[in-house]
């Protein structure tokens, strides 16, 4: 699979599996705070290296990931924010679409 090849530190089948189980995309971004400072002052980047969710261009409450930096963690931790989304309301295909248009420039 080119996905596996590409990845710089690589992941199995297994876990390729369970990642491809997710219902909604996942769209991740590495934001060097050297080089953009105010964006990550805004965000309150306070450590390195800090993983938050973000719904709709906005930070999921509780959306700062703080477990083990292994692809099943955060398999395991994107299962449990996609309940809360559900039970909330927030994770339809309307919003998923939009979300990917507006990070995408569709």
């Amino acid at each position: 699979n080119d996905l596996i090849e590409d990845a710089e530190e690589g992941y199995d089948e297994t876990e390729l599996r369970e990642a491809e189980k997710l219902a909604a995309p996942v769209l991740i971004a590495k934001v060097d705070c050297v080089q953009h400072h105010q964006l990550c002052t805004a965000n309150q980047i306070m450590a390195y290296p800090t993983l938050r969710l973000f719904v709709k261009g906005d930070p999921m409450e509780n959306g700062d990931y703080k477990g083990q930096r292994t692809v099943m963690d955060l398999i395991q931790y994107l299962k449990e924010a996609e309940k809360t989304l559900g039970r909330e309301g927030k994770l339809s295909m309307a919003n998923i679409n939009s979300a990917l248009e507006k990070h995408l420039e569709i």
